[in-house]
């Protein structure tokens, strides 16, 4: 599968805010043909110029979409860390009766995201900045392949180091490509959903300890049926005696 159509397919089951604004691989490639098609001057170099203008604000904005909701999802991660402090706490309580409402939200905030909404989040904004990282450096690879240039190459060193010079080219915001929220997402994907199998484990658990252990009309039935043997066993041994 190529990279366009694979694009397309992420993109469409890609939720939103991510929906709609990864890299557009089939313009910014477009625009390569075109520049490779022209001869070597005035004409190629301005479709060139017109080529990195445009991938530079798009990574602009896919990093900016990336840093506010790894941000937000590192806030929100970092508060429902909080409320479940404890290391043991799961193993005595239910999370999803006693810290969470009818649809797992936290009862002191009802707004704040699910753990799995949480997870499935920090996931796609995980996914969203590596699959536009793979994007660009095609891009770029590109560029110099077909343009015989290696100003694709030193761009992308650029984009890595933000020390870096970008020569006449302009330095991208590429911090999606190495971002220290990159790893803070991963982590905070792992732990809501091992919080959540563990939770999940204590309920069945707890469910089965319920229903082995009679409640009190039981054990009140079990006394009726008890005392009502009795007299039977009784009544049947006093008409044996008479006879």
């Amino acid at each position: 599968m190529s990279c366009a159509f694979y694009l397309d397919e992420v993109d469409r089951k890609a939720p939103l805010p991510f929906q709609g604004r990864f890299l557009k691989y089939r313009l910014l490639r477009q625009m390569l043909n075109t520049a490779a098609s022209l001869p070597s001057g005035p004409q190629r170099a301005a479709v060139d110029d017109a080529f990195m203008s445009s991938l530079q604000l798009q990574a602009t904005d896919v990093n900016r979409l990336f840093e506010e909701t790894a941000l937000q999802l590192a806030a929100s991660g970092t508060t429902d860390e909080k409320r479940h402090k404890s290391s043991f706490s799961h193993l005595f309580k239910l999370p999803s009766v006693l810290s969470k409402g009818k649809h797992g939200h936290s009862s002191l905030n009802p707004n704040a995201p699910s753990e799995k909404e949480l997870a499935d989040k920090a996931y796609w904004c995980r996914e969203f900045a590596q699959i536009n990282a793979v994007v660009l450096r095609k891009l770029l690879e590109h560029h110099d392949a077909m343009l015989g240039s290696t100003t694709g190459r030193s761009l992308l060193q650029a984009c890595w180091d933000d020390n870096a010079g970008c020569g006449t080219q302009k330095c991208m915001g590429a911090a999606f490509l190495h971002s220290p929220l990159l790893a803070e997402l991963q982590a905070l994907e792992s732990r809501v959903r091992e919080d959540t199998a563990a939770a999940t484990q204590s309920a069945l658990v707890q469910e089965r300890f319920r229903c082995k252990t009679p409640s009190r009309k039981a054990w009140s039935s079990t006394g009726w049926i008890r005392r009502k043997v009795s007299m039977l066993v009784a009544h049947s041994m006093g008409k044996a005696a008479a006879v």
